[in-house]
């Protein structure tokens, strides 16, 4: 299964909590667990891991109205 629709359906079925350290550890189960089922599409667990928790990370700062970006701050200095 590839990652984008693994990582979809793996979220569909709860809600991910706040703390960043629980998010941590439930990207890093997802990790193991999908390069355990599909180990030739990624080196290591490792490595899904860090996409999983970086896709997180960058859909929360783009659907979070509280999160300025880089982008609005420079444009608002200049």
């Amino acid at each position: 299964m590839p990652f984008d629709i693994a990582i979809r359906v793996y979220l569909d079925s709860f809600r991910l909590p706040g703390e960043a350290q629980k998010i941590n550890r439930i990207m890093e189960s997802f990790g193991a667990r999908y390069h355990m089922q599909c180990p030739d599409l990624f080196k290591n667990p490792d490595v899904v891991y860090i996409l999983a928790y970086s896709a997180i990370m960058l859909n929360t700062d783009q659907h979070n109205s509280q999160v300025s970006t880089v982008h609005e701050h420079a444009s608002s200095t200049a």
